[in-house]
């Protein structure tokens, strides 16, 4: 019983001493910084390349998994990138591949793909337009 009573004390102080659980919020702040412009935008996107050219990728190779993130496998992998007017091109990178996608991310699987505009390096899988 000593830990949960020492427990709640310690919650219950701090630099703002004794809060009232019924007492209102501080309203926001109102300031928007440029970072949260880039969330917000990133947010309304469904991820971090909404300006960008759309094309497939071709799964040339998987390799076993380096670690996990929120239980999502991140994956070495080799694509080859097609986009539209524009010569395919090998790239190799680590993919945090969402859980219910894991069997689709094989040898000869195509996904979709979005290529950001200003940084042609930077490649998105768009998992939200494969289904589940």
């Amino acid at each position: 019983m000593g830990f949960f009573t020492e427990f709640a004390a310690l919650r219950d102080t701090g630099s703002e001493g004794p809060r009232r659980r019924d007492a209102p919020m501080a309203p926001p702040s109102s300031a928007v910084t440029p970072a949260d412009e880039a969330k917000r935008a990133r947010a309304q996107s469904g991820g971090p390349t909404k300006v960008g050219i759309v094309g497939t990728a071709q799964v040339l190779s998987v390799g076993p998994s380096s670690g996990t993130v929120n239980s999502d496998p991140i994956l070495p992998v080799e694509l080859l990138i097609t986009m539209p007017g524009r010569p395919p091109r090998p790239v190799s990178e680590s993919v945090v591949v969402p859980a219910p996608h894991v069997a689709r991310v094989a040898p000869g699987a195509m996904l979709p793909i979005t290529v950001s505009l200003s940084q042609p390096a930077v490649v998105s899988i768009n998992w939200a337009t494969l289904g589940s």
